[in-house]
């Protein structure tokens, strides 16, 4: 079950309309890059390793006749070089393959249920970053959720502590309001950054917490 009541609290809880949050205009095999350059890293590491990668390969073509292990020596500042290189080849190859280019701009086209389902057959690429895709820069109604989103998600109460943040994107997604989904993304990291850590979470000083079946030990939180 998902807390309807409760997303629509945090919708207004963030007052998202009085915020400005400049759109997005990176072309979509750049974010795919970027957002596969992002896991489990910084984002400084995360634009270093992009910068360096652009750098030594100034076109995705001369990315994608690189050998993985060129790749993983250009992007090595972020961590994970080795599955990240393997990814990055594996993407460039499927683009070239399907679009004749290194190209994604034929997406914009789509559906975006169909955009969702064919980018996560891209061997290394998950929901989430087709789902970075497919809202930072195709500007689709779709909310990533990554390991904050989940966090604040499963605290929350909206959905349950157990599911992974895969299975959460599949249950709360379609509950966003329209036009909501990037601004609540990028509020929700910002708060799980800041406030809603994975360990020692603030809150006392948190905004939601009044609703936060962690912060009030209810339901899945009871016993923590």
């Amino acid at each position: 079950m998902v807390r309807q009541d409760k997303i629509a609290y945090l919708v207004t809880a963030f007052q998202l309309e009085a915020q400005d949050f400049p759109s997005s205009s990176e072309p979509p095999l750049d974010c795919m890059i970027r957002t596969v350059l992002s896991q489990a890293t910084s984002d400084r590491n995360r634009d270093n390793s992009y910068r360096s990668l652009r750098k030594i390969f100034p076109k995705w073509k001369d990315v994608a006749g690189a050998d993985t292990g060129q790749i993983e020596t250009a992007i090595a500042a972020g961590g994970l070089a080795r599955r990240e290189s393997a990814t990055i080849k594996n993407v460039l190859v499927w683009t070239e393959n399907r679009f004749g280019d290194y190209s994604l701009r034929e997406l914009t086209d789509w559906e975006t249920e169909d955009i969702l389902e064919t980018l996560i057959k891209i061997p290394g690429i998950g929901i989430k970053t087709a789902s970075i895709v497919a809202c930072f820069s195709l500007n689709r109604n779709v909310f990533p959720v990554d390991v904050h989103v989940h966090r604040i998600l499963s605290r929350m109460g909206i959905t349950s502590r157990k599911l992974n943040p895969d299975q959460t994107f599949y249950q709360v997604d379609p509950f966003i309001p329209v036009g909501r989904d990037r601004e609540l993304h990028i509020s929700l990291i910002a708060h799980g950054r800041s406030i809603c850590r994975p360990g020692n979470p603030d809150c006392s000083g948190c905004l939601i917490a009044e609703h936060c079946d962690y912060a009030n030990h209810k339901n899945d939180w009871i016993e923590c």
